[in-house]
């Protein structure tokens, strides 16, 4: 998602801010990469499995990407 369009409506208390919102966008960089990985990995079993079908059990923070990726 992005979100830099809103960065000028947001109200920061502190000096400082762009260092922790640096390190959040890099977060969530990592965690979109970490996915599609996971992705990767899961198509590359279910070949070598010559399997067409899966079920994929995930939980609350990891879903809705997953779901996006699929």
């Amino acid at each position: 998602m992005e979100l830099k369009s809103f960065y000028e409506d947001a109200v920061f208390l502190e000096n400082g801010y762009e260092d922790v919102i640096a390190k959040c966008e890099k977060f969530y960089e990592l965690t979109y990469e970490r996915d599609k990985k996971f992705i990767e990995n899961l198509s590359q079993k279910m070949e070598a499995e010559d399997e067409d079908t899966a079920v994929l059990i995930t939980g609350g923070y990891h879903t809705p990407n997953l779901k996006y990726l699929l």
